[in-house]
């Protein structure tokens, strides 16, 4: 296996973006040219060090177009290099456009391990800016997850949709309300102001619920058109996830064969169309490594599964008075077992029945008199 890796960052990073605006009076910094801007970060890189700061990391450069334009330039600065976690990109075009090539680029460069993320892409929304009333379509909320996928099928190893929540902006001297939010505000007007989740909330949920940060996208081969596939699978906690949208009025039949992974008993389908959000529609069985769902129409769909090999973290949340212990469903034969002290413990399986709740699992402890312990076991 081998592909792009799904990332998640701890280093300080600051966002240097190059984007310049046609509004008058402009936003932000000026930036004419790729001369400009290098000499702007390698400035800046070093009165970070000078001034104790040396710890944060660049993203960049941000830019809204060009695709691979100023990414040479700022490699050929080792400065700037010694800065850089990440390089970012925008788009708000179809068909992965900006994402395209930049990972061959990076491949093919003296910083071959070096990553970018889609630090700002969706669908343009031209009723999303300047006090406009915001998008319904659902086309609109299915192509966030298109976009997101196409942009992950050319190397993107992260990528933030643009954006949260709807917000207030001060440009120029008059203020605007953005609706671009995944979470769209109920009334502008209301103290306190109150949100409700777009479509496009669950739709990219379809992705990032299942490809969690340490994925690694595999190959999809075959012909699977009309459908959009791509296929993850997390090394650590040994989670299959297949995303992708139906875009067709119909429903359709996809059967698949899983080579070189370790052995998965069964995939749960998951999908979002215009009226159901992240909903398990159904758990797939695989047998001799293969399979056969029926997509839903026109939805955006993930077949998500764990191989049993692989140890399940149990995990633990304070709901006062009581405690909640969840885990993963699969693997389905994980005993939850307690005991009252780890020095000769006994280990007794609890009675509660789980909950299930989609992939997850949980039981719910009382309080008691003596202090327990708690593990997963399989047998």
């Amino acid at each position: 296996m081998g592909g792009t890796r799904v990332t998640s960052s701890s280093v300080w990073s600051v966002r240097i973006t190059s984007r310049t605006t046609c509004r008058t009076p402009s936003k932000g910094i000026q930036v004419v040219n790729s001369a400009q801007y290098i000499t702007m970060l390698h400035q800046l890189a070093l009165k970070l060090d000078a001034n104790g700061l040396g710890d944060l990391r660049f993203v960049a450069p941000d830019l809204a177009y060009g695709g691979t334009n100023w990414l040479a330039q700022i490699m050929s600065d080792p400065v700037i290099m010694a800065k850089l976690a990440f390089f970012g990109k925008h788009s708000y075009l179809a068909d992965g456009v900006n994402s395209a090539g930049v990972y061959d680029l990076l491949k093919q460069s003296a910083y071959p391990a070096r990553r970018f993320w889609m630090t700002e892409f969706n669908v343009w929304c031209s009723s999303c800016e300047g006090n406009g009333s915001g998008a319904t379509a659902w086309t609109f909320f299915r192509g966030s997850a298109e976009y997101l996928l196409a942009h992950l099928a050319n190397g993107a190893s992260a990528a933030l949709l643009w954006e949260g929540y709807d917000s207030y902006y001060l440009i120029g001297g008059n203020g605007w309300w953005s609706y671009w939010g995944l979470m769209g505000m109920d009334n502008i007007d209301a103290v306190p102001k109150t949100y409700t989740p777009r479509k496009n909330l669950y739709t990219v949920a379809q992705i990032s619920r299942f490809v969690r940060p340490g994925a690694l996208r595999i190959a999809v081969n075959g012909s699977i058109t009309p459908l959009v596939l791509l296929a993850f699978y997390h090394p650590v906690s040994g989670q299959l996830a297949l995303t992708g949208v139906n875009s067709t009025s119909s429903r359709l039949i996809l059967s698949g064969t899983l080579t070189n992974l370790p052995p998965i008993s069964s995939l749960s389908l998951y999908y979002t169309s215009c009226t159901t959000n992240l909903a398990l529609q159904t758990n797939v069985p695989v047998a001799n490594y293969g399979f056969t769902v029926t997509v839903p129409a026109d939805c955006v769909f993930t077949l998500s599964g764990f191989s049993p090999r692989f140890a399940v973290s149990l995990r633990y949340t304070n709901q006062t008075p009581n405690l909640i212990l969840s885990w993963a469903r699969a693997p389905t034969n994980c005993v939850l077992e307690a005991a009252t002290n780890l020095h000769q413990p006994f280990w007794s399986s609890l009675t509660n029945l789980p909950q299930k709740d989609g992939e997850q699992q949980s039981v719910t402890i009382s309080p008691a008199a003596q202090r327990q312990f708690f593990r997963l076991r399989q047998p």
